[in-house]
């Protein structure tokens, strides 16, 4: 499930949370916006006086300028230090996307989808202030209201990794540990058949599904919709280790540890620049290509060219078209078998000679 706000009058109203103050922290979320015309405020942790505008954390839509992107603002408490971080990502109207924004000291990442959207040098100094959080509206002068939806929107006092982050654009909807704030929208308090109802302000609260207070209040007719987010359920997750049973077309990049990707893959490229331990078992069409230190690439290609500029151990059973080419170190069970032929061979001369074994002629009673 999703909020739906009108763009006229409806915002969701989370009263004053704890700020990360001087420390990390990560906001993200799903959201879209219903046109790409308008200004839109879709997170704001700010104070609500002009006079008193200091302790920014925003996130808003631009479309009233050119290029329909993201703004990501902060500023410290002492009204000091403001910085707009404009992102580079076009948005279209309608469509979902996930949004993270994260702070590290004076580093600020800024992901849509799990893609970087803008990396920024932003202040260190505290964004702690007195007011509350509000989703959908400008804080201080009620303007910029939001047309369009939100889901699944969290608050940590940590930076999510970007692996943690690609696992909620993937559809994940459980947790991921040290959640201080959650709203995941698919439930609200006295709402027992959601799609289209109309919330009441002070009655269907957004629960908060952290260990903390600070439901979501809906405000001016907010309606909850059935969404269509990507969703892949809420089992708890740890870390990545498969990521997909089929993949009939695209790509697939890796550019950290990868413990298993996927099984098959019909048509797309598997590129990976990290550590890899197993890639895939077939592959229709398309090339593989690893950069990095590779155990088993798979069992068998059917068309395409596999390359490995790393150290490779074993690289396929089999291969019925393609080329096969290597830079680094190979290591081949050639030897092994030799030695093992060797052995085995002169194991079977012993065997006849032992009159005690169990397979020798004397054992079965035959001169």
């Amino acid at each position: 499930m999703a909020v739906e706000l009108d763009g006229v009058d409806n915002y969701i109203h989370f009263g004053e949370m704890a700020e990360p103050g001087i420390g990390p922290f990560t906001i993200c979320g799903w959201f879209q916006v219903a046109n790409v015309t308008s200004r839109m405020i879709i997170f704001s942790d700010e104070a609500h006086t002009n006079a008193n505008q200091k302790g920014i954390i925003r996130i808003e839509f631009r479309g009233d300028e050119a290029g329909d992107y993201l703004n990501y603002t902060t500023r410290k408490n002492d009204a000091t230090g403001i910085i707009i971080s404009v992102g580079t990502t076009t948005l279209v109207a309608n469509t979902w996307y996930h949004v993270a924004m994260t702070r590290t000291g004076t580093t600020g990442h800024f992901l849509i989808n799990a893609s970087t959207d803008k990396d920024d040098t932003i202040d260190a100094g505290s964004y702690t202030n007195d007011d509350s959080t509000l989703m959908g509206r400008y804080s201080h002068t009620g303007a910029d209201w939001m047309a369009g939806k939100l889901e699944d929107w969290r608050y940590y006092e940590k930076v999510l990794t970007d692996e943690q982050i690609a696992r909620l654009v993937s559809g994940y909807r459980g947790p991921v540990g040290g959640e201080v704030g959650w709203w995941s929208g698919r439930h609200f308090q006295g709402v027992s058949h959601p799609d289209g109802a109309v919330l009441t302000a002070d009655t269907h609260y957004l629960p908060n599904q952290s260990s903390n207070s600070n439901p979501g209040n809906p405000i001016g007719g907010v309606t909850a919709r059935a969404s269509d987010a990507p969703y892949a359920g809420s089992g708890v997750w740890t870390s990545i280790l498969t990521g997909i049973s089929q993949v009939v077309g695209g790509s697939i990049t890796n550019t950290g540890a990868l413990i298993r990707d996927t099984r098959k893959l019909t048509a797309g490229a598997i590129t990976n620049t990290g550590s890899l331990t197993r890639l895939t078992k077939k592959v229709v069409a398309g090339a593989i290509t690893n950069t990095g230190s590779l155990t088993r690439l798979t069992k068998k290609v059917v068309a395409g060219a596999i390359t490995n500029t790393g150290s490779l151990v074993r690289l396929t059973k089999k291969v019925v078209a393609g080329a096969i080419t290597n830079t680094g170190a190979l290591t081949t069970v050639k030897a092994v078998l030799q030695k093992f032929y060797t052995w085995t061979a002169s194991f079977r001369a012993s065997d006849r000679e032992d009159p005690y074994h169990a397979g020798s002629d004397e054992k079965r009673g035959r001169a």
